[in-house]
């Protein structure tokens, strides 16, 4: 009987879905509406950025549960996670014990899915670090028989083939802010968060280049193949879940920068065409916002570039959103009520716009950063440390959209 049964279930279920299609795992785009198991989503998340790279440095390091158990308790459903660290020493473990880089990375998916949390897989997060690693300047994204471009072909696509099956990875993001380096009239040559001298007693300088030179300072086209190439490596495994670049919002004189190599005050219509440029299809449009002056212009703008990609059926997600750097509200000095005051106003008017605009996903900056940086002074937020306020209201921003959508 019960062999009976299995079989009718199965049948039954065959039948199902061999009519009316699989439900796709993940978030997947129609029509221009971003779906969760066959229904349009809308969620608040956060940005949980080295909750897997700080696993890299430690076996014993999987502060991860405790972050997605509170996370869970907080109703945050949706997480924003790099895959390679920032500094290229951080990933020796890759290239020095595969295997054990996949375990780490297993049991990181495995609490997800225990927890319910939905994760969005940056892949390249800091643009200098691939080419660091193959020993190549950074113009290399733009050269298809280059070492980096092998790399991040073959990277995506083991990543992709592994997890695409898990219900916790919700979409694949390429990189981050990328676009922010391309163009620069005094060049990039790698940023400045890698110094040009190699210093075996300084960590951070591993298989970083002794010396930066015009090879290192990106172009749009360099930026645009790595994302073509990663993009296909994805969709060759992955039809449905989306596609985001991590590019933050153009500057305003990007398209000056592209077209005449010199800086420039863009038009309405230069600043949405270098939108679409560095946003390509099937990628959705992706920004990253932050408040920067007074009044209500800067939200005009926010909405306005929503209004575009919706208008364009392109999909839309806030990467990264929250207070200014402006407030320098530090975690290791005494609590400012002023400070305060101003970081809760500008999440309130972040919340409303979201809410107003009918914005789909918006991943907030930034949960448990345990980098010593000025993030994790500045912007760090959890259930435990004082701005545990912020865990609160995106939860009960979550429970109204539940009930209003």
């Amino acid at each position: 009987m019960p062999y009976l049964f299995c079989l009718i279930f199965a049948f039954s279920m065959t039948g199902l879905f061999g009519l009316q299609g699989a439900v796709p795992l993940g978030l997947s785009l129609e029509n221009g509406v971003i779906m969760h198991e066959g229904k349009p989503i809308y969620t608040a998340g956060v940005n949980y950025i080295d909750a897997f790279t700080r696993t890299l440095q430690s076996s014993e390091d999987r502060s991860y549960e405790g972050g997605f158990e509170d996370l869970r308790s907080n109703e945050i459903r949706l997480a924003r996670v790099a895959l390679i660290p920032w500094w290229p020493y951080e990933f020796k473990l890759y290239f020095e014990d595969k295997a054990e880089f996949y375990r780490r990375l297993d049991a990181f998916v495995q609490s997800a899915e225990k927890n319910k949390i939905g994760l969005i897989f940056s892949f390249y997060f800091k643009s200098s670090a691939v080419p660091d690693m193959m020993q190549e300047p950074q113009n290399a994204y733009g050269d298809p028989k280059s070492r980096t471009i092998d790399f991040v072909r073959t990277f995506t696509k083991e990543v992709v083939e592994r997890y695409r099956n898990s219900p916790a990875i919700w979409g694949w993001e390429f990189g981050n802010e990328m676009d922010l380096f391309v163009d620069l009239p005094e060049g990039n040559r790698g940023g400045d968060s890698v110094g040009p001298i190699f210093d075996k007693k300084n960590k951070n300088s591993w298989w970083c280049p002794a010396v930066r030179t015009e090879k290192d300072s990106l172009k749009t086209a360099d930026m645009l193949h790595a994302m073509k190439v990663f993009a296909e490596s994805v969709r060759a495994l992955d039809s449905s879940r989306i596609l985001l670049t991590g590019n933050a919002r153009p500057r305003e004189g990007a398209w000056h920068i592209n077209h005449q190599g010199k800086w420039g005050k863009d038009s309405p219509e230069q600043y949405l065409e270098m939108l679409m440029l560095w946003n390509p299809e099937p990628y959705l449009i992706t920004q990253h916002i932050y408040r920067q002056d007074e009044g209500v212009t800067f939200f005009d703008q926010v909405r306005a570039d929503f209004r575009y990609a919706q208008k364009n059926k392109r999909g839309y997600y806030l990467g990264e959103w929250g207070w200014g750097l402006q407030i320098k509200d530090r975690l290791d000095e005494p609590e400012n009520a002023e400070k305060t005051a101003r970081m809760k106003l500008e999440v309130e008017e972040f919340l409303r716009v979201i809410e107003e605009e009918k914005m789909q996903i918006a991943t907030m900056w930034v949960y448990d950063f345990s980098t010593k940086s000025v993030d994790s002074q500045w912007f760090s937020f959890t259930g435990k440390n004082r701005r545990s306020w912020v865990l609160e209201r995106l939860r009960d921003f979550n429970r109204n959209r539940e009930k209003t959508k």
